[in-house]
């Protein structure tokens, strides 16, 4: 899709006919593209048959709808139209038509908003939808990423036999390439550095309301096995967490959205007065400063460490009591429908009139 944007505001020309300066001219058209042409939104099927050009057009003249930010132009479309660019690049002789190109970011591009974390009131309700419906990634993701700080795109791809016991505590270790006994073949955990495959420890909690224990049952099948029925189980938890926190009136606007559940997990920990070392390898992220950094437990918990997080108190003001007494087995198993409710037969319509 960022690549038909690119196309359709630059051209479609060949790749060494591109100037350096045509991704500043991308940019600069770029910046008054609407939101909702990649984002669902209210506009979005309106701007969408539209089309890129003819939408950046009117909202350059109109301003009637929210526009790009400069992370969503940063990280999101340069990043995309650059692979292209160098995948042709590798396979012809020639010159990157980019080359080290310079980019000045216009003024009037929005910055990112700061997403905040979810309150007691709102994780309440996110939990008391998710454990009613029945399903167990609404009923649970959302929990798990709020109690562990680690991505959903990570938890959806949990299984029985990443659940283990170190240090007197419940912790999992997600491998970066699994074996998927169901459909034969080895896939790849969509991980986003290496430090997220370190493990990570599981809350007290989940051992109390007896999650472990059925985890631990399932083997090396995966905890949310309706999830990996779909194309691509991270961004299909990651969809309906999202639609989730707005049912629970979450406000959105990439303020209120599913990592925001890792931000509220960070700030238990600070509020806990866990040091930042321990919360980095919690969650995932570096702590090397240099190569004595890669030896002995600078990579992973020490016991103390692994006890605090598991240990840690949970957000006062939400009622944990939800998860206790759940058949995880049948919320685990239980399929969603999908496609539309079926049609009423013509002839009974006839006879209802």
């Amino acid at each position: 899709m960022r690549a038909e944007v690119f196309i359709a505001v630059m051209g479609d020309k060949a790749i060494d006919a591109y100037l350096p300066y045509d991704l500043q001219k991308f940019v600069n058209e770029a910046q008054h593209l609407p939101l909702a042409y990649g984002k669902e939104m209210p506009e979005s099927s309106i701007v969408r048959a539209i089309g890129p050009k003819e939408a950046i057009e009117i909202n350059k003249k109109e301003n009637c709808w929210e526009r790009l930010t400069r992370k969503t132009l940063e990280d999101g479309y340069l990043p995309a139209i650059k692979a292209v660019i160098n995948y042709a690049v590798r396979l012809c002789p020639i010159p990157p038509p980019f080359g080290n190109m310079r980019l000045i970011w216009p003024k009037p591009l929005r910055p990112s908003a700061t997403r905040e974390a979810l309150d007691a009131e709102r994780l309440n309700e996110v939990f008391r939808i998710g454990v009613a419906s029945g399903f167990i990634d609404d009923a649970l993701l959302p929990a798990l990423a709020q109690t562990t700080s680690r991505r959903l795109g990570l938890l959806a791809y949990m299984r029985g036999s990443d659940f283990e016991t170190k240090h007197g505590v419940s912790i999992v270790r997600v491998d970066g390439v699994a074996f998927d006994s169901q459909k034969g073949k080895w896939y790849r955990v969509p991980y986003k550095t290496t430090e997220s495959l370190n493990y990570f420890v599981l809350n007290r909690l989940w051992d109390d309301c007896g999650f472990v224990d059925w985890a631990k049952a399932q083997g090396d099948d995966f905890i949310f096995r309706q999830l990996h029925a779909c194309a691509d189980p991270s961004d299909t938890a990651s969809k309906r967490c999202g639609r989730q926190l707005q049912k629970a009136g979450a406000i959105g606007c990439n303020i209120e959205v599913p990592h925001a559940l890792r931000h509220g997990a960070k700030d238990a920990m600070v509020e806990a007065s866990i040091d930042g070392e321990t919360r980095r390898k919690q969650m995932g992220q570096s702590t090397r400063v240099d190569v004595h950094d890669d030896y002995g437990s600078s990579q992973s918990m020490t016991r103390q460490q692994c006890q605090r997080i598991a240990k840690l108190p949970l957000t006062e003001g939400v009622d944990w009591s939800v998860f206790k007494g759940l058949d995880f087995e049948a919320m685990a198993s239980k399929e969603r429908k999908g496609g539309r409710p079926k049609k009423e037969r013509a002839d009974l319509l006839v006879l209802q009139l």
